[in-house]
């Protein structure tokens, strides 16, 4: 019973789309397949009560009308723009079955049943000043009819009323379409101003963006210089003292050339240095156009030379624990600015709370075809109350001046829609526990 339920449903149901503008037409479509195939299938079965009785003349009369009725709500079915050839015809043949029962009724008020019914559906199915020709059309074939067929009892009062009634009900549906058309009008004028509204708020969001990402690039220009001050500092001081010794062993008058030499050396190879971190952070903040295959140990050894002199300058000491055989295809730099965001914000939350011994661990292994990466810290964690929220842009438990709530939301921006993987944040035992989740492609 189920599936004849399913097969009826779908035979009764068009096998396309419409477009947004065709809602009117849509519904117009449905209806008419349904009465198509309902009356179709009634009819199917007054053909074969009609044969069992051998009143065979009007079984294929029956049978005629029954053909015909599936036939159209198949071929509307198949093609929306069926529906003007379709519903034409409908509305003829319809005729045509109210007319042949004008002479089967006597009584009037059954009559102006059958044809306010028939009005009805030309105004729905047809456009309204077309349903006031078709009206017509009915007025004059009514007259026809009553002026040649006398065994009707159709008096000139009977007939008048007829026609009034029929009249009204076409009246009605017309101001009720002008209003339908009214209400379409409002839509429309209000779909427009929505628009308007919502391409308002795309180019205020847009430059919110802007605005955010020149945030964010103010945020990281400010530790970048504050990492090459700290990876500059040892660097700069041994350049001092070098400079000094040799400036103390010329007034002295000591001119051994190998202590010079070894000095002039010393000097080459902290410029060298100081030269190569400079590199170093020009390579980190130029944006990847193109996926690169790279071992994660590596990368995250690069990632973290880029603060290792801050992080030992608080004291903060970073275990890793990498499997040296994963490799990923990825965007390497903004994969190192998640890392260095999350060994940041550990660092912040450190001083913040002025953890005594500060870690941060991290591991990274295979996981579900793919690879994990763990970040944990000893910061006491995150407060339950906001840890759903540390992702939502300017969203910052810093100082206005220590914060902008910037890089966890590009975190998560760059793994999720960047690189299809997911980063998400719990609270361990001892502090907060980031989790990035990437697919590991077949390279």
């Amino acid at each position: 019973m189920k599936k004849l339920m399913n097969f009826f449903r779908q035979m009764l149901e068009p096998n396309y789309d419409f477009r947004s503008d065709e809602w009117i037409l849509k519904y117009k479509v449905r209806i008419l397949i349904n009465i198509s195939f309902t009356l179709g299938l009634l009819l199917i079965v007054f053909t074969l009560f009609r044969v069992i009785k051998g009143d065979f003349q009007l079984a294929m009369v029956d049978g005629f009308f029954a053909l015909y009725l599936v036939v159209s709500g198949y071929y509307l079915r198949r093609d929306k723009y069926n529906y003007n050839l379709v519903s034409k015809l409908f509305l003829v043949f319809g005729l045509a079955v109210i007319f042949l029962n004008f002479h089967l009724a006597e009584e009037t008020f059954i009559r102006v049943l059958w044809f306010s019914s028939y009005i009805v559906l030309v105004f729905f199915l047809r456009d309204k000043k077309e349903g006031f020709i078709w009206l017509g059309i009915l007025f004059f074939l009514i007259s026809i009819v009553a002026y040649f067929e006398d065994h009707l009892n159709l008096n000139m009062v009977n007939y008048i009323t007829f026609i009034v009634s029929l009249l009204l009900t076409g009246v009605v549906l017309y101001w009720y379409e002008k209003l339908k058309e009214g209400d379409s009008e409002r839509l429309k004028v209000m779909n427009e101003s929505l628009q308007e509204k919502i391409d308002i708020a795309v180019l205020d969001n847009q430059k919110q963006e802007r605005l955010m990402i020149e945030q964010a690039k103010m945020a990281a220009m400010g530790e970048m210089i504050e990492s090459i001050a700290h990876q500059w500092r040892q660097p700069l001081n041994v350049l001092g003292l070098s400079i000094a010794k040799v400036e103390m062993e010329h007034e002295m008058g000591m001119k051994d050339s190998r202590n010079i030499h070894e000095t002039y050396a010393e000097m080459g190879r902290q410029i060298t240095y100081m030269s190569q971190t400079i590199d170093d952070f020009r390579s980190f903040y130029k944006r990847d156009k193109e996926l690169q295959n790279v071992k994660l140990v590596t990368l995250f050894h690069e990632a973290e030379g880029l603060v290792s002199s801050l992080l030992n300058a608080k004291n903060i000491t970073v275990r890793s624990e990498i499997d040296e055989t994963i490799t990923l295809n990825v965007y390497a730099n903004e994969l190192k600015q998640v890392l260095l965001n999350m060994i940041t914000n550990a660092k912040d939350a450190f001083l913040e709370r002025d953890i005594k011994i500060p870690m941060i661990n991290i591991r990274a292994y295979h996981h579900n075809h793919g690879v994990m990466i763990e970040v944990l810290d000893n910061a006491g964690g995150i407060d339950e109350t906001i840890i759903q929220k540390i992702f939502e842009p300017y969203f910052t438990t810093k100082f206005a001046s220590k914060g902008t709530g910037i890089g966890l939301y590009m975190s998560k921006v760059i793994i999720e829609e960047h690189m299809d993987g997911n980063l998400s944040v719990e609270n361990s035992r001892n502090g907060a526990l980031f989790k990035i989740f990437l697919p590991q492609l077949d390279l």
